[in-house]
């Protein structure tokens, strides 16, 4: 499940939550992990000129894939 606050057209005007699948319970603030992940998908897109739409983090290995438009169904 995803939470959006806030407002704008770009990305980084929009803060999303992610929850893992089937949580159900209390929570609070943990803690702030700052990454580079925003200036990696700058510099992928501009690489090979595709607008990446969505990002999957997998738990396991905690590690990111870039889902992509699909130019084919523009």
């Amino acid at each position: 499940m995803v939470t959006k606050t806030g407002e704008g057209k770009d990305m980084k005007s929009i803060k999303d939550t992610f929850w893992l699948d089937g949580w159900d319970g209390k929570c609070h603030s943990g803690f702030y992990y700052r990454n580079n992940i925003g200036q990696s998908i700058e510099e992928f897109e501009k690489k090979f000129n595709r607008k990446v739409v969505g990002i999957t983090l997998d738990r396991e290995g905690w590690n990111v894939e870039f889902i992509l438009e699909d130019e084919k169904c523009q």
